[in-house]
């Protein structure tokens, strides 16, 4: 496996932070386009890159610093991985589902499933749809809308890990800590309130 990039790095963590200022289009510029579906096909595999993309979106005010010491991780950093948000990286009284609603524009899963789509062959769509899919599931989406998520990855990598324990949660009906103790957090959870982006950036080479 290639060994992630700075650049790579770099690309991730702007991209999330200007996902709290405005909605990305894929389309909207080639050179963005390209640099972030780079970036995905790096993550075919679960790697550290992958894991500080997602932990990113979950805790939207993670440094810099923090993203790059979770993307240098090797790739066995990834099967540990809600296990490692529950324990370390969230305070106990920490609404994944409020967090995600306040800080972003936009709607987290369908942007890397639309970013899947421009990624060729399909099978290093992985983990564009592995994020999608996590995202979704701990935000607390409805069972069905996580289904369609991880359905994707299933079309692409049926054996992956990540699926495995996605599809032992949805069938158990196990939720997320962080929403299983908020009735219908759908249903009342704000939608993309403005909130002034960090100023962290990953430390240059």
């Amino acid at each position: 496996m290639a060994q992630t990039t700075r650049q790579q790095i770099q690309t991730m963590f702007d991209l999330i932070e200007t996902l709290k200022e405005r909605k990305y289009l894929p389309g909207e510029s080639k050179i963005s386009d390209d640099r972030i579906t780079d970036a995905l096909r790096t993550m075919v595999e679960p790697n550290g890159l992958m894991d500080a993309t997602i932990a990113k979106v979950l805790r939207p005010d993670m440094s810099g610093e923090e993203f790059e010491a979770v993307a240098m991780l090797d790739e066995e950093a990834s099967y540990g991985l809600f296990d490692t948000y529950r324990a370390i990286m969230m305070p106990s009284d920490y609404d994944v589902s409020h967090a995600i609603a306040c800080a972003f524009k936009q709607d987290i899963p369908r942007l890397f499933s639309d970013f899947a789509l421009q990624i060729h062959p399909m099978s290093d769509r992985a983990g564009a749809y592995r994020i999608a899919a996590t995202v979704s599931y701990m935000e607390g989406d409805p069972a069905a809308r996580c289904k369609h998520f991880a359905d994707q990855l299933y079309r692409v990598k049926p054996e992956d890990e990540m699926l495995r324990n996605l599809s032992v949660a949805l069938i158990h009906g196990i939720e997320p800590a962080r929403t299983a103790s908020r009735p219908n957090a759908n249903a009342s959870r704000p939608k993309g309130n403005r909130r002034t982006p960090a100023k962290d950036s990953p430390r240059k080479p």
